[in-house]
């Protein structure tokens, strides 16, 4: 790989902890810096572990061949061996599934989402047990009024939800990719695969589950976290900031965005330093980008020339934005990460 290091770069390859973590903003190329990293440690096993099957096959096409990648749900299935293979997954396991087991009842809808999300708040969690994971939901993920049904069903909910995982583990039925994970958790296989390598690289550090971070915590290799704060998008399902949790030995930052220029760049940090109040942020523009902040309150204002992103805050703006460019024949698509193992 022939890429001139930035100096940011640089700092980062010649650190010597064990843990290090890399908070890397938008377009900073977190990428580029763990293909550097392999290419600096040509003598060593190196597992680089990624949340989709995107990100997979992007790395599979750039990363030498001493790196074995894998998507964090494909890595703990191959770590159960002849069983991780044995088990078939659904990926249509929703809400709905759940359904059912309450028949007509009026708050049907109430009781199957509690039991779905109480399943995949424990399957992400770090408890062995189910027992174990009933309170921290209640107390940590449910309104007062979300309780008093919980507390009210209890005894069916965490029956039904048992008998679900009991279910999977029979591979009487198929189960989501969580349930391997939990699985790779318990039997201490993904702690263990871990173990075989040199180095782990692990992306998306700011969405990990409660499983990965403590797999880490018991892992005795040398580990770089990359990821950032500003980009979580699966709290929903209970996954916690790495990035702000896990001690580590080293801290960097990648700050230089190739992506846009100056203007983005001062406008970004303007944003977070007056919304979140973090003093320390920060995010450069690429000096050979030239970018253009504008503010309107009408897309026929926009102008068509020019490469635009378009920010919707709420769903329903998002198709009112879409709608309103299709029937203007104007071509736009929507970025979306999707497909996890």
């Amino acid at each position: 790989m022939d890429i001139q290091a930035t100096n940011e770069q640089k700092r980062i390859l010649e650190a010597t902890g064990r843990i290090i973590k890399i908070n890397a903003r938008a377009g900073t190329g977190k990428t580029t810096t763990l293909c550097l990293i392999a290419e600096h440690n040509r003598d060593k096993k190196i597992l680089y572990l990624v949340f989709n099957k995107k990100n997979r096959d992007e790395a599979e096409r750039i990363f030498p061949p001493h790196v074995k990648i894998k998507t964090v749900h494909a890595f703990a299935r191959f770590s159960l061996s002849s069983l991780g293979k044995r088990f078939k997954t659904d990926d249509n396991f929703n809400v709905c599934t759940f359904l059912p087991y309450f028949g007509k009842e009026r708050n049907r809808q109430t009781l199957a989402t509690l039991s779905y999300n109480f399943l995949t708040f424990f399957l992400n969690s770090g408890f062995e047990k189910l027992e174990e994971a009933i309170n921290p939901y209640i107390e940590d993920c449910l309104t007062e009024e979300q309780r008093k049904t919980f507390n009210h069903h209890e005894k069916r909910i965490i029956q039904i939800t048992r008998d679900f995982a009991t279910s999977w583990n029979k591979e009487e039925i198929s189960g989501p990719h969580d349930f391997y994970l939990k699985l790779s958790h318990i039997k201490k296989t993904f702690h263990k695969e871990l173990e075989k390598f040199d180095i782990i690289l692990v992306d998306e550090g700011q969405d990990l589950s409660h499983v990965m971070l403590d797999s880490m915590s018991h892992c005795t290799k040398r580990i770089v976290l990359v990821g950032d704060t500003h980009q979580r998008i699966y709290s929903f399902r209970y996954a916690l900031d790495a990035m702000r949790i896990m001690k580590c030995d080293e801290d960097f930052d990648l700050s230089l965005s190739f992506r846009f220029g100056k203007r983005i760049a001062d406008l970004v940090t303007m944003f977070i330093l007056q919304s979140k109040n973090e003093m320390n942020f920060k995010i450069c523009g690429y000096e050979n980008r030239k970018s253009e902040v504008s503010f309107y309150s009408d897309l026929s204002l926009v102008n068509q020339e020019i490469k635009t992103a378009i920010l919707s805050r709420t769903n329903m703006a998002l198709f009112k934005n879409a709608m309103y460019l299709r029937s203007k024949k104007i071509r736009f698509f929507l970025n979306v990460t999707s497909n996890l193992s």
